[in-house]
Order: C-alpha cells, then sequence, then structure tokens
C-alpha cells in the first residue's frame, strides 16, 4: 500500500510541476541564435580582457625595468596586507 501511496504523490507532485513550469520553450534556431550571441560577446570580453592584461604587464615591465626598488617595495606591501587579511579572516571566522 505505501508504494502506491508514493506513486500517486509522485505522479502529483510532477504533475504540479510540469503546470508550473513556462510553456514557452525556445525553438533550436532561437537557440542556435542565442548560442552565437553569447560567443560574440564572450569573444568581445575576451579581447579586452587581453588589451587590458597587455597594458597591466607592459606597465609592470616598465615599472620593474625603471624602479626596480619601487617594485619591491610594492610586492613586499601587498604580501603583508594579503597575510594581514587571512589573519583578520580567520579571526572573524572564529568568533
Amino acid at each position: 500500500m505505501k508504494d502506491n501511496e508514493v506513486k500517486e504523490r509522485l505522479k502529483q507532485s510532477l504533475s504540479v510541476m510540469e503546470e508550473s513550469s513556462p510553456g514557452d520553450k525556445p525553438t533550436l534556431s532561437e537557440m542556435v541564435t542565442q548560442v552565437k550571441q553569447t560567443r560574440q560577446k564572450q569573444k568581445k570580453e575576451l579581447y579586452i580582457f587581453f588589451i587590458i592584461a597587455l597594458i597591466f604587464i607592459t606597465g609592470i615591465i616598465l615599472l620593474i625595468a625603471s624602479e626596480p626598488l619601487v617594485f619591491v617595495v610594492f610586492q613586499a606591501a601587498a604580501a603583508v596586507l594579503g597575510i594581514g587579511f587571512l589573519i583578520v579572516e580567520r579571526r572573524l571566522q572564529h568568533e
């Protein structure tokens, strides 16, 4: 008897889910169009990322070449700030 009750509940739940799901499902051509648009957007974002990364890397290389001491100070400050952040975060998690 329990198996039949479980089956009936499952059927009822599935029918409720089917009724509540949106009826407008995209067609194949709409999905293909959406995939193409997404790929174009991702390509554009990737190009922008590469340009920004190249500018950033060029700046770092120029900084190292012209002022190595300033670069070392920035690296040390970043390391200290990172360790400090981890310590504070760990203390906040334990409280």
